[in-house]
């Protein structure tokens, strides 16, 4: 099974995350998700704030040529939920 190329247009949405165990630190993220037309996930982005856009850029670059190389969701959110930075 090769790469399955996203559309030129897409549809996706966009959320505002906020995470931090010091209050006075927060760090947003605006995480868009971009969609197949058959409702599957085919690429993430996001921007970050705090100096974490590097880390964020380089994750949902694998992730997004993951999942359009036809790994499933549940299988990379096990491979990258106990992950520590």
């Amino acid at each position: 099974m090769g790469r399955n190329k996203p559309e030129k247009d897409r549809s996706g949405y966009t959320r505002k995350v906020t995470l931090g165990e010091k209050p006075d630190k927060p760090v947003d993220f605006y995480i868009t998700v971009n969609l197949y037309p058959d409702g599957r996930l085919c690429e993430v982005f996001t921007k970050a704030t705090n100096g974490y856009q590097g880390w964020c850029d380089a994750i949902c670059r694998l992730v997004s040529l993951l999942l359009q190389n036809g790994v499933d969701t549940q299988t990379i959110c096990r491979q990258l939920q106990f992950a520590h930075f």
